[in-house]
């Protein structure tokens, strides 16, 4: 009989046992087929990721240089070139704006934004949009905003403290495009310098809201439902 009960008591023990160790095994091989499709996904998801945010810096940097045309056409412009030379001759210094000279340059401003406004009108009846248009002076200084209504468009306001890539683009003589902050958020800006026989005599802004790119981009990626944008103090 303790014979019988010792067999028993073991065979109760391996079959215990045995459970036991399938079910060890059971779970470590959950875990691994889990930890497996897991480093499968994170690696799938890291590579869509990776490819949707070359695709969007592709499609912002496409979208910038299509808005590059505007400001390049006015920069090129004879008779914008010819009024930034007729207030040059008058005033002299175009960085320099006085209370004794102020009226000159606001007179000049008023003969750009009259000038500019048949073809701001003919792109706006091509693409359906009204190309928002800032004349800069050397400074550089504000000088026409054409999507103001008359009266507020000619502000002459110093803009060195703060529009660091506009002061680039008249240094340099050349285009500069990219993202920067402004009043109303992000926008994603193109400046071209107006160059006369080698000088700087200001420069032409063109350019749209970061938003309205992404909502593009959302349009053409119908997987993609929501955007955030984050920004670092700095």
């Amino acid at each position: 009989g303790d014979k019988m009960e010792i067999k028993n008591s073991i065979a109760k023990r391996l079959k215990k046992n045995l459970f036991f160790g399938f079910g060890v095994a059971l779970v470590v091989t959950i875990i691994g087929i889990y930890l497996t499709f897991k480093v499968l996904i994170d690696k799938e998801s890291k590579s869509s990721l990776e490819k949707t945010a070359l695709s969007l810096k592709e499609s912002i940097y496409w979208q910038g240089q299509n808005d590059l045309k505007d400001p390049f056409l006015l920069a090129e412009s004879s008779e914008v070139k010819r009024i930034y030379l007729s207030l040059k001759n008058e005033v002299g210094d175009l960085s320099k704006v006085t209370d004794e000279n102020r009226k000159i340059f606001e007179k000049y401003g008023r003969q750009l934004r009259d000038t500019v406004e048949p073809i701001l009108s003919r792109l706006e009846k091509e693409t359906g949009e009204r190309p928002k248009i800032h004349f800069h002076l050397p400074g550089p200084r504000s000088f026409v905003r054409t999507w103001k209504k008359p009266g507020e468009d000619v502000k002459l306001d110093d803009l060195s403290g703060f529009r660091f890539a506009v002061a680039s683009a008249q240094k340099s003589q050349k285009p500069v495009t990219g993202i920067e902050p402004g009043r109303e958020g992000l926008v994603y800006r193109a400046i071209i310098p107006i160059v006369v026989n080698g000088e700087v005599v200001g420069s032409v802004e063109g350019g749209n809201h970061l938003s309205i790119y992404l909502e593009r981009f959302l349009k053409a990626k119908p997987s993609l439902t929501h955007y955030a944008i984050i920004l670092k103090k700095d």
